[in-house]
């Protein structure tokens, strides 16, 4: 049975109310703010603070940390693909944004000849 010191509990909590409060404080913000990519950076920051903060007490900071930036992209990665936040191809001038849009498609009536 894993015995945790007064000190490494109080760090551990000390990280997860960081990482927390970060996360609180991005959520926040409003896209009229204009906080771009350093948004991104912060929830990565505040993912392996918490991260970091869930392995304190084991002495695995550094495992914690990775752990929690790994999640952080797992995460955001999953919301891309859920959410598609990415519409890219529209913008450039083709593709389809949605899966459920099909190409036009024309049949020898369309074009008399």
């Amino acid at each position: 049975m894993p015995r945790f010191s007064i000190k490494d509990l109080m760090i551990s909590t000390t990280l997860l109310a960081v990482g927390g409060g970060a996360l609180v404080i991005c959520s926040r913000l409003r896209p009229s703010q204009n906080a771009g990519p350093i948004v991104i950076w912060v929830v990565l920051a505040s993912f392996a603070t918490i991260g970091a903060g869930l392995f304190a007490p084991f002495h695995k900071k550094g495992l914690g940390a990775l752990a929690g930036v790994a999640l952080a992209i797992a995460l955001g990665m999953y919301l891309v693909t859920l959410l598609g936040i990415n519409d890219g191809p529209r913008r450039h001038g083709g593709g389809f944004s949605r899966p459920y849009q099909t190409a036009p498609t024309t049949t020898a009536s369309d074009h008399p000849a």
